[in-house]
């Protein structure tokens, strides 16, 4: 697994752009300083206008309906709660990307919101921070809640 983290959003547009290998995943903090995560994210989808190739996921402390519409609005695919459970994480990992599925020791009173979008697919990631396979993901420097 390799994850690449970015000070700001101008910064987390620049190297989505200029990665020689193409991400996985985008996490965007939705408060970010230079860009914020909403117009990062129009700004990706000026060179990636496929959400399915480059699934991004907002992260956000507010929740709110609006919040979700207007994630929605700058091409994210879904955003996820902060503070967050490494369970909701995996799962919308494999739900977007298709490749992983929860880590065996997952708690099981908080089951993922959505299932493996390809059940076939054998697990990838075998625990956190072990995975299998090319993935990378980009999160922007503040949401760094979960390392190997």
């Amino acid at each position: 697994m390799q994850v690449f983290i970015a000070e700001n959003g101008r910064l987390a547009v620049e190297q989505v752009i200029a990665a020689a290998e193409p991400f996985d995943a985008v996490f965007m903090d939705v408060q970010m300083s230079e860009l914020d995560g909403h117009a990062a994210t129009r700004a990706l989808r000026q060179h990636f206008p496929d959400a399915a190739r480059l699934p991004i996921i907002s992260l956000t402390a507010s929740v709110l309906p609006k919040d979700r519409s207007l994630a929605l609005a700058a091409g994210m695919n879904d955003l996820l709660a902060k503070p967050f459970e490494p369970a909701v994480l995996y799962a919308r990992l494999a739900h977007f990307t298709g490749r992983l599925t929860a880590p065996a020791d997952t708690d099981d009173a908080c089951p993922p919101p959505y299932p493996p979008a390809r059940p076939h697919a054998a697990p990838q990631l075998a625990a956190a921070g072990r995975a299998v396979g090319r993935q990378r993901w980009l999160y922007p420097s503040d949401c760094q809640y979960f390392s190997d």
